[in-house]
């Protein structure tokens, strides 16, 4: 049992859309760097490949099947994903005076 828990991970997000559940793990700071190199170049591919690598479930050959027939959820899942870890966050920047 012990075994078992130690490969599931600590933060797991749910995203419900469109009829649909997706789970995912929590991202490292290596998939983030990989999202940003790439989003640059390729935002749309930045964010599918960003989903399936955090992906839990579906498994990633029904989640690419979804994807086929609905492609817009890559970039509202997407969204939503990358709005959870912090990369996409309301700031609020005001000029202030110097003393």
């Amino acid at each position: 049992m012990a075994e078992k828990n130690k490969k599931r991970p600590k933060v797991i997000y749910e995203i419900q859309t469109a009829g649909y559940t997706f789970k995912f793990r929590k991202p490292t700071l290596e998939d983030i760097q990989m999202y940003g190199d790439m989003s640059f170049n390729s935002p749309t591919r930045a964010t599918y490949n960003f989903i399936m690598n955090t992906l839990i479930e579906p498994s990633h050959e029904e989640a690419a099947k979804i994807f086929q027939e609905e492609p817009g959820l890559v970039l509202a899942i997407g969204s939503q994903l990358l709005r959870e870890v912090g990369l996409i966050t309301e700031i609020t920047v005001k000029k202030v005076e110097a003393d």
